[in-house]
């Protein structure tokens, strides 16, 4: 077994959250940084629901890119 210290963190992120990240905004950028900093043994995890949601968001940027348009806030989609 590993020593308390050594053990992983588990952090899972919502889907704001990573598009949000994407996008740079600085709160987000620096959130990432300080856990990156304090928190060595992190692993970040992605819920089922986020990777649904993603896949949803970019299937409705994709559909738009092929109609000529993209939608300004196409990333705030949310799965049905």
């Amino acid at each position: 077994m590993e020593p308390r210290s050594a053990q992983r963190v588990l952090i899972a992120v919502d889907t704001n959250v990573l598009l949000e990240l994407a996008d740079e905004v600085e709160e987000v950028v620096e959130a990432f940084g300080l856990i990156e900093a304090r928190v060595p043994t992190r692993q970040f995890v992605m819920p089922p629901t986020v990777v649904h949601e993603l896949a949803f968001a970019l299937s409705q940027t994709s559909h738009a890119d092929s109609a000529g348009a993209r939608p300004a806030h196409a990333h705030h989609c949310h799965a049905a």
